[in-house]
């Protein structure tokens, strides 16, 4: 059998930052305490890592998972709760804003129109005789000379 690649889906899920005493909020978010709890010294020396500080049910996995200090619990898409670290977190998913985009990456000056000329760009390479061609030449260098004057333009923004 050989390996297949597949790519994670764009799903949205929901997520609480376990800072090691805000167990009352996690439990909130999880469900109670039936399925998040902090560890004592007890639990942490019986643990299979006393490095944990918390545990949360994983119901879709029947099993208890450990938790450290600074993971994010995640509500997965079947209603299931797993710690995850923050990078892999921020690896893995984008922070949603309100209005359900992603709020890392904001567009700038100019960029709209630049989409433009690239849509017409696009429609002129879909018929390429030499008058077409002179046009997709005219249009990727007006674009680009837009793309370098707003990445000017946001980078001194960035920097007021």
């Amino acid at each position: 059998m050989s390996v297949v690649r597949y790519r994670k889906l764009p799903v949205e899920v929901d997520t609480i930052q376990w800072t090691g005493t805000n167990e009352h909020e996690v439990q909130e978010f999880t469900g109670g305490a039936s399925r998040f709890y902090a560890l004592d010294d007890a639990d942490r020396e019986n643990s299979d890592d006393p490095e944990a500080t918390a545990t949360v049910y994983d119901r879709l996995h029947s099993t208890w998972v450990l938790v450290y200090t600074g993971q994010h619990i995640v509500r997965g898409v079947k209603g299931e709760f797993y710690p995850i670290a923050e990078d892999v977190l921020g690896e893995t998913y984008e922070r949603v804003t309100d209005a359900g985009g992603p709020d890392d990456r904001q567009a700038y000056d100019g960029e709209l129109a630049m989409y433009r000329e690239l849509v017409r760009t696009l429609r002129a390479v879909a018929r390429p005789d030499e008058a077409d061609m002179n046009e997709v030449r005219r249009l990727l260098h007006h674009h680009a000379a837009d793309d370098a004057a707003a990445r000017a333009e946001n980078t001194q923004g960035d920097s007021k």
